[in-house]
């Protein structure tokens, strides 16, 4: 079995005083030296100046050093850059390419990673960053690489002189434009296989989400026909068409009776969900009264409301100008958001509000205010992600899909409004949507937060 030898050919301390270009063709003058192709010296250097920036932004200094790697008839240079500064967060994250940075920034390690065959990283919070890479190459030094041939490669490197001492500034900035053109060319063709890859997913990310859509579909409409009777011959059953019922057996139909209620609820709730998905809902949008369509809203949950002993009122200025929207999708988003409040409402009240946005576009807001449990706020952001429903004792106990929010969010885009929530937890919740309104009228205002 032949072994594995290994070779230094450079070892570099990179710091504020050593610049990043005498660095590169300090590395360069190596490369030409072992008669390494251009086009491997391009990745190499470009993948080592991306990790040497990070190096010097986040440690200020770190420590180099390249080796010629023989492995029977193959070859590789390989590299080890260490630095002792304060580690860098997240890094299994940036790695994997999870973490997401600031625009503009945090693409470096991953591009460098992508250059290379092999490449591996390590950090130590306090200590310190490794990272050590391979990139595998054609042929190193056709006629090998021995003891003698590296003492006149150090020396070479020893006589060799920075470089802003030889070249005048336009001879540096030629150089510098050359090397910026190669590792271009390098960079485009990666962001061009990214681009391919990325219009492949959303291909295959678009089909399958069609076929889940379809069959969501498909399936709601199968389930629907027979649950649908379950809930007439209960309902028959209750009536006492055919007969009385014992107390017992009138507790058990009713449990029955709201289970299916439930169930067709949920089948309702994805059905709307695949269709809205699938791009098969159109809304019919004309002038409609809001304030009429609230009021009957509110006229509809009222009967729920009093089984709590929760008040329902409207708030609203008397002079209300039209909304442009579909009055059944209003109403649907109403009624959802109703439903909510008087869930996860114990006492107290639920407010719905017409109000006027105070951001100089012509738009209405609505907003349903309750008394009731609340959200935290690092659940906020989540609440309108289909089958989103929060992890917590209180709010599991109320059961739900956690389809309605979401409905609700996709009906208001497809009328051309927005939709957010205010809530702190135990006292209680604001959930605002816009719809675009006839004429700007001055009247009660509202801000969003």
């Amino acid at each position: 079995m032949e072994s594995i030898t290994e070779k230094k050919v450079l070892s570099l301390s990179i710091g504020k005083q050593s610049r990043l270009l005498t660095v590169r063709n300090k590395i360069r003058t190596v490369l030409d030296y072992l008669e390494i192709p251009r086009r491997e010296q391009n990745r190499l250097i470009i993948a080592l100046s991306e990790l040497m920036r990070n190096t010097l932004q986040y440690a200020k200094s770190g420590e180099l050093t390249l080796s010629a790697v023989q492995d029977g008839p193959k070859w590789s240079i390989a590299f080890v850059l260490s630095d002792r500064g304060p580690g860098i967060a997240h890094l299994d994250e940036i790695l994997q390419g999870a973490y997401r940075f600031p625009p503009g920034r945090g693409l470096g390690i991953l591009s460098a990673k992508r250059l290379l065959d092999e490449f591996e990283m390590q950090t130590v919070s306090g200590k310190g960053t490794q990272a050590c890479g391979r990139l595998k190459v054609e042929h190193l030094y056709a006629e090998g690489l021995d003891d003698s041939r590296l003492a006149r490669l150090y020396e070479t490197l020893s006589q060799q002189p920075d470089i802003e001492d030889l070249v005048t500034t336009l001879r540096e900035k030629e150089q510098l434009i050359e090397q910026l053109n190669n590792e271009l060319s390098v960079t485009n063709e990666g962001i061009i296989a990214l681009y391919r890859e990325i219009d492949e997913k959303n291909i295959e990310l678009s089909r399958v989400n069609q076929m889940k859509s379809s069959f969501l579909a498909s399936m709601s409409h199968e389930l629907r026909t027979p649950l649908n009777s379950i809930l007439a011959l209960s309902q028959i059953l209750l009536d006492r068409i055919d007969g009385d019922l014992s107390g017992e057996q009138q507790k058990q139909v009713a449990m029955i009776q709201g289970s299916g209620e439930q169930l067709l609820q949920l089948i309702n709730d994805i059905l709307d969900l695949s269709r809205i998905e699938a791009g098969k809902v159109r809304v019919e949008k004309r002038w409609i009264d809001l304030h009429k369509v609230a009021q009957e809203a509110i006229t509809s949950m009222e009967p729920l409301a009093k089984k709590k002993r929760l008040t329902l009122r409207l708030v609203a200025p008397p002079s209300f100008p039209p909304v442009f929207a579909d009055e059944a999708r209003v109403r649907q988003i109403l009624l959802n958001l109703l439903s909510n409040a008087v869930k996860f409402t114990p006492s107290g009240g639920i407010h719905v509000t017409l109000a006027f946005m105070e951001n100089g576009e012509e738009e209405i807001a609505v907003s349903v205010q309750d008394t009731g449990i609340g959200i935290a706020q690092k659940n906020l952001v989540y609440i309108f992600e289909p089958f989103h429903q929060i992890d917590s004792t209180p709010a599991r106990k109320y059961g739900g899909t956690g389809l309605g929010l979401s409905i609700c969010k996709q009906l208001v885009e497809l009328m051309g409004g927005r939709i957010w929530a205010n809530s702190e937890l135990e006292k209680g919740s604001t959930f605002t949507f816009t719809l675009p309104m006839a004429e700007a009228n001055i009247g009660t205002k509202i801000e969003e937060s």
